[in-house]
């Protein structure tokens, strides 16, 4: 297969993954979620109203809060200038690594990458959310490739301290990011790529971030590790038996593993990506650049996906936290692609590929887009009802950044409805056991026999769910992939309750 014609330009290269990833993006936008992107917005506010800004918990996330303050000065306050930042460290991310592929292992091999990164279900649907998970990868993989970079010039020091500063601007971004310096040491210990001398120059240039922010926090608060102690103490123990983030949960041990191997988020990846990264490292057939950058990739995926695994009382098992080792998979795999074409293996290498990529399509599609939809409708009503508008307390509190923008908020409540009030009833919010609904409240915020139904509104079921449940084969799927496959959502019900009350 000759990619000649289409791969001399890196920029064109690059350009062409760009364009194809947003026409992806804007398919499987997802948009606000209600959760931590409120954090986010939280922190960036801090900012515009209060210099210099402390924050707590998530808003002291400064590589996402400042861009984000940034992006609400410039383009006014909105669901997708809130986004705006995340959707640039996403194409920033794309861009310099299929530069980088280019420059070293050629055209082809950048292409083949560029395919697999920009149709990534899970990169596809988490650069729509304001999140920093997009954006720590950003700084991960700044930091790996001008590693690789000063390891070819030999070690040039100051790609060596960029290096180091983008390990740092990682760490600032997610405390997760030590993930990536455990592999860091690894290499240290290994001797591998520099001398063990250069470590210490890239210690420096993380060090010199670091300290900045210590230095910063002790200022303003008296702890310098003001950061670290609050991500630390937060939250509860993580319990992954009662988490539902995996398609499939059998036991903490090996749900990690299933989470990979089983979810949309990650299509067929793992499952080619295993084989074939044992193939590039063993094979007497595989050229040596092409090993040397699988040997970097597949090691920070392991060593992510082994310290993911084994952080069972900090992390909770969502897929996105495994979004570093998805990435570097994808290269990996891309990189025994290339190879088979190389070794003129092109129908094998074909087959792979259309396996690969026909898979990250159906992720996308597969994935659920409606995890908002009642807080959506409650924005939507305010302006069709002109009066004051009631919900559950859980459905008011994820939507109030939407009525802010809005300009409805002031009309909304999370109080029980009195009589003759409107109420949206949102079934996944107004049924969960969350603890802002007291025991004696919860019938309050269910809909009652005398009141009057003014409309209902749910969102349109897939093609594909309504395949499956034609075939009656819906109780065969798990249920968290047989709701995305479907309606994503139950929808909403809108309610006139009498002026005579009964009981509500």
């Amino acid at each position: 297969m000759n990619f000649a014609v289409i791969t001399d330009s890196p920029r064109k290269v690059v350009a062409a993954a760009l364009v194809g990833f947003l026409v992806l993006v804007a398919c499987a936008w997802v948009g606000y979620l209600g959760s931590d992107d409120v954090t986010y917005a939280d922190g960036a506010y801090g900012w515009m109203e209060s210099f210099p800004y402390v924050g707590g918990h998530g808003t002291v996330r400064y590589t996402i809060t400042i861009p984000m303050a940034l992006s609400f000065i410039a383009f006014g306050e909105s669901e997708f200038t809130m986004t705006l930042p995340t959707l640039l460290y996403g194409m920033g991310l794309i861009a310099i690594l299929v530069l980088m592929l280019h420059r070293i292992l050629g055209g082809g091999c950048a292409v083949l990458s560029a395919l697999l990164l920009i149709t990534s279900p899970l990169l596809v649907i988490w650069v729509t959310i304001a999140s920093v998970d997009i954006i720590e990868a950003f700084f991960v993989f700044s930091s790996l490739l001008l590693f690789i970079h000063a390891s070819k010039q030999d070690a040039q020091w100051r790609y060596l301290v960029a290096s180091g500063a983008m390990a740092g601007l990682a760490f600032l971004t997610r405390e997760t990011a030590v993930f990536f310096l455990v592999f860091y040491g690894v290499l240290f210990l290994a001797g591998y790529g520099i001398n063990r001398l250069y470590y210490f120059i890239m210690a420096a240039g993380f060090f010199a971030v670091w300290l900045a922010e210590v230095a910063y926090f002790y200022i303003l608060t008296g702890d310098p590790l003001y950061r670290i102690n609050i991500s630390l103490h937060h939250d509860s123990t993580i319990d992954r038996g009662t988490d539902v983030a995996g398609n499939l949960i059998v036991h903490p041990v090996i749900d990690p593993l299933l989470v990979i191997l089983l979810n949309q988020e990650f299509a067929m990846l793992f499952w080619v990506a295993v084989p074939a990264g044992l193939w590039l490292l063993f094979s007497n057939r595989i050229s040596p650049a092409v090993r040397r950058m699988a040997i970097l990739f597949s090691g920070v995926g392991l060593i992510w996906l082994i310290c993911v695994g084994a952080a069972q009382s900090l992390l909770p098992l969502n897929p996105r936290y495994f979004l570093i080792a998805a990435i570097s998979a994808s290269i990996v795999t891309a990189l025994a692609v290339a190879e088979l074409f190389r070794l003129r293996q092109q129908q094998l290498g074909a087959a792979v590929l259309f396996l690969l990529v026909a898979g990250n399509l159906a992720g996308i599609y597969i994935e659920n887009r409606n995890h908002m939809f009642g807080e959506r409708e409650l924005s939507d009503i305010v302006a069709r009802y002109h009066e004051p508008v009631f919900t559950d307390p859980l459905t008011y509190r994820r939507a109030e950044l939407l009525l802010k923008w809005s300009d409805g908020g002031e009309r909304v409540s999370g109080a029980p409805p009195p009589p003759g009030s409107i109420y949206l009833y949102n079934p996944p919010r107004a049924n969960a056991l969350t603890g802002m609904i007291s025991a004696e409240d919860t019938q309050r915020y269910q809909p009652q026999g005398t009141w009057e139904l003014l409309e209902g509104k749910a969102p349109g079921s897939k093609l594909a769910g309504s395949v499956v449940k034609a075939l009656g084969l819906g109780d065969l799927l798990p249920g968290k992939l047989m709701n995305a496959l479907s309606e994503g959502h139950p929808g909403v019900e809108i309610y006139r309750v009498p002026k005579e009350a009964d009981g509500g």
